[in-house]
C-alpha cells in the first residue's frame, strides 16, 4: 500500500531522486511497487519507487533529477519490446530489474 507524502518530504529524504514522465517508464517499472505517492491541487502528480538506494519519481509532476528522454525512451523500448516477446512470465523479474539498474549506472556515469 501506497503511502501520501509530500514532495518536500520526499526531496529531504530520498537522497538520489531522478524524475520521469507520466508513463515514460512504465513497461521499465512494470515489477516495481510505488511505496508513496504526492497529490496537489489538481489531484494525484507523482509516484515514487525506490530501486536500491535511488528513488524514481513518475507522474504528471514528478520532482528530482530529470531523467532525459533519449534515455528514458531507450530503456522503455528494451522492457516493452521483451515484454511483446516474452509475455511477462514471473521469472522475468530479474530482466527488469538488469535494466533498471542498467538505467541507473547510465544516470550516475
Amino acid at each position: 500500500m501506497k503511502i501520501k507524502t509530500t514532495k518536500k518530504a520526499i526531496k529531504e529524504e530520498a537522497g538520489k531522486l531522478y524524475a520521469a514522465g507520466y508513463c515514460d517508464l512504465q513497461f521499465l517499472l512494470r515489477y516495481e511497487t510505488a511505496f508513496a505517492y504526492s497529490k496537489g491541487g489538481s489531484g494525484w502528480q507523482c509516484d515514487y519507487y525506490q530501486i536500491e538506494d535511488i528513488t524514481i519519481s513518475t507522474g504528471y509532476a514528478p520532482v528530482g533529477i530529470r531523467i532525459e528522454g533519449d534515455i528514458a525512451r531507450k530503456y522503455e523500448k528494451l522492457a516493452r519490446d521483451y515484454y511483446r516477446i516474452d509475455n511477462m512470465h514471473d521469472d522475468n523479474k530479474e530482466y527488469f530489474r538488469t535494466l533498471i539498474k542498467q538505467l541507473i549506472k547510465e544516470l550516475e556515469g
